[in-house]
């Protein structure tokens, strides 16, 4: 087992009506890999709802992690959809932008099954993963989503969070 510095930030779902938009809304993305269906960015015209929605949960993991009142962030995210043949193969957050200091992923439509795991590359820890939560975890940490084989999509909502200024003291 690995021991990655984890935690689970609330519990939030959206209406049915917006889950349900934006599921059709991301099986008609141009951008696909392996039964995964993904914007890339919150840039996608799919995703403009979602904006006010993650600023204020990003702004309530910023002062968790007490960087809020002392520092200059930004915020990404991206939405994919797998379907039973859709997995993504182990990857970390950081390195992409080395200003990344805090990664997430949001549980929209999750299978039975706990597809997330953080792995080593041999040993793997899987947390906790119902519709809803929201996990905060370091964006070195290495993760994947393994293949569900069932009939039901799954759906999530992954970002990271950039430090652009800090103040130290």
């Amino acid at each position: 087992m690995v021991n990655v510095p984890w935690y689970t930030l609330g519990n939030w779902k959206l209406d049915i009506n917006q889950l349900y938009n934006l599921e059709q809304s991301l099986l008609n993305e141009k951008y696909k890999h392996v039964g995964v269906y993904t914007t890339f960015s919150q840039d996608s015209e799919h995703l403009g709802f979602l904006k006010s929605f993650y600023q204020n949960i990003v702004d309530e993991i910023a002062k968790q992690q007490t960087i809020y009142n002392y520092s200059k962030i930004e915020y990404e995210f991206w939405a994919q959809l797998y379907t039973n043949s859709g997995y993504h193969k182990p990857h970390t957050h950081f390195g992409i932008n080395l200003n990344t200091i805090i990664s997430w992923v949001h549980f929209l439509k999750i299978p039975n099954v706990e597809c997330f795991r953080f792995t080593d590359g041999t040993n793997y820890s899987i947390p906790q993963q119902t519709e809803g939560d929201l996990l905060v975890f370091p964006p070195y940490c290495r993760h994947e989503v393994i293949q569900h084989n069932n009939n039901t999509n799954r759906i999530v909502v992954a970002g990271n969070i950039k430090l652009l200024e800090h103040t130290p003291t």
